[in-house]
């Protein structure tokens, strides 16, 4: 009888111990009473459907959500990016400078994991002009992309972005290149002056 409640005991000591050792990382929060703050990138590169577009680096702003009202603390977090210093490429085109539109990608914080599954707010658009104008866009409501890393490095949080799975739709100036429902984006941002907690 002894022996039975000493392993019941020992049971119980060794569940607590294993669930208080899985992180409850479940939120995005600020290191101020700021509800929205500065988002930094080097490069970004999307690639599918037969173009590469690659930027230099891109700047915007992180908002943290909760309930979908801008708060201090929350499990979602929108990131509003303009892309600089872009050039596109294909089988058609060797190298032309190209623009992208403003994207706002939202992130949802999932409990006891490093990462956030990412979505495409609304569409992102790629311009290159080689006789004629070549747009490109991302469909805007995308949801699932889910290679979204999350680490705290210092006072900031480090999103490593490797997302599959994008659906976008050339225009009919883009020779050579396809709509396609597994476009690739790949990007490091620093989201200054906020952590995953």
């Amino acid at each position: 009888m002894i022996r039975t409640k000493m392993l019941a005991v020992l049971v119980g000591m060794i569940a607590t111990l294993a669930v208080s050792a899985v992180p409850a990382f479940a939120e995005f929060q600020s290191n101020s009473a700021a509800t929205k703050g500065t988002v930094k990138t080097g490069a970004i590169v999307l690639a599918g459907g037969g173009a590469t577009l690659e930027c230099s680096s891109g700047s915007g702003t992180w908002t943290i959500l909760s309930g979908g009202v801008a708060s201090t603390k929350g499990k979602n977090e929108q990131l509003e990016i303009s892309a600089a210093g872009c050039k596109a490429k294909s089988s058609f085109i060797k190298e032309a400078p190209g623009t992208a539109s403003v994207c706002v990608l939202e992130l949802t914080q999932e409990l006891g994991k490093e990462t956030a599954v990412g979505s495409i707010v609304k569409e992102c658009k790629v311009e290159v002009k080689v006789l004629g104008t070549c747009v490109i866009t991302t469909e805007g409501g995308q949801t699932g992309l889910v290679e979204n890393k999350l680490a705290n490095v210092g006072s900031n949080d480090v999103i490593t972005a490797n997302d599959g799975g994008i659906k976008s739709k050339p225009n009919s100036n883009c020779l050579g290149v396809k709509a396609t429902e597994a476009a690739t984006e790949k990007a490091v941002a620093t989201a200054e002056g906020q952590k995953w907690v």
